[in-house]
């Protein structure tokens, strides 16, 4: 399936393709269906993530993904030809290098080294990682001159980037190596990191639980009725101009309820269970 053709979808990876429903991030029963069905049509695909290079490396041939675009923009690979590119000037990664190191001797400071053109870093509370206290990550910053570099903070990290580079810049170069323009280029995508990818593509669709909408439908984008996968379901619909393929899986293992599942929202579940014998004994035995 590895192969760059027109028409080409860009997708982001968290809250488009995965969901970190059980703890760790996996894609649903409707995810699959969608990536699914525009294989069959005969789109290629792509990714544009904050993901570190290997993992994009990894989705690219777990789901036969064309290629994508890494670390907001820092790297990008070709899945067709093997072949990666870093982004990423020399003189960036080198305070990136500088500051990666100074975060690795503070106490409680911890560094995902799996990033190559960013630096990932978290402490731990009780639910799980959290990033740092944004006065220490920027004084850091001022201390060292390290001009080149700018903060982003999410809800579980914090993470350091190079200036002038996004997942716009980053599809960019990527469209331009692999000798294809924009047209018949979609994105997809559910925050505001992903605004320079829309501002790429030849249209651009979110979920309908993108946290910037005013912003997203400033730069044309459309937004799904549905959240999530059941969101990307809906894009590639709409996209597609056709109904889904089925997916052939049985439809009574557990793996796939699970995934079925991981669709519906907590209410409908508990209800679910609630009409299941089975579930009582746990308050009974």
């Amino acid at each position: 399936m590895h192969d760059w053709h027109a028409p080409l979808v860009v997708l982001d990876l968290d809250g488009v393709v995965d969901r970190r429903i059980f703890g760790f991030p996996t894609t649903t029963a409707a995810g699959v269906q969608a990536l699914a069905t525009l294989h069959a049509r005969g789109f290629a695909i792509a990714v544009d993530t904050a993901r570190p290079a290997h993992q994009v490396r990894d989705y690219c041939d777990a789901y036969g993904f064309a290629g994508g675009v890494a670390e907001c923009g820092g790297y990008i690979w070709d899945a067709t030809t093997r072949q990666g590119r870093n982004l990423i000037d020399a003189p960036t990664l080198e305070q990136l290098a500088v500051l990666r190191a100074t975060l690795k001797l503070l106490p409680g400071v911890f560094i995902d080294d799996g990033y190559e053109c960013s630096v990932r870093a978290y402490s731990y509370a009780r639910k799980g990682t959290m990033p740092l206290p944004e006065p220490l990550i920027r004084n850091l910053i001022a201390e060292r001159k390290l001009d080149r570099l700018i903060v982003h903070q999410t809800t579980i990290d914090t993470t350091i980037l190079a200036k002038g580079v996004d997942k716009g810049t980053g599809l960019t170069a990527l469209l331009a190596w692999i000798g294809r323009g924009q047209d018949k280029t979609f994105a997809v995508g559910d925050s505001e990191t992903d605004l320079p990818m829309f501002a790429v593509a030849r249209r651009s669709f979110a979920p309908a639980h993108i946290d910037c909408a005013r912003l997203a439908r400033a730069v044309g984008c459309t937004i799904a009725e549905a959240p999530y996968q059941r969101g990307l379901l809906e894009i590639v619909r709409r996209v597609t101009g056709a109904d889904a393929v089925s997916v052939p899986v049985a439809a009574d293992t557990l793996f796939w309820a699970l995934l079925q599942a991981a669709d519906r929202p907590r209410t409908a579940n508990l209800w679910r269970a609630l009409r299941i014998p089975a579930a009582y004994r746990v308050f009974t035995d």
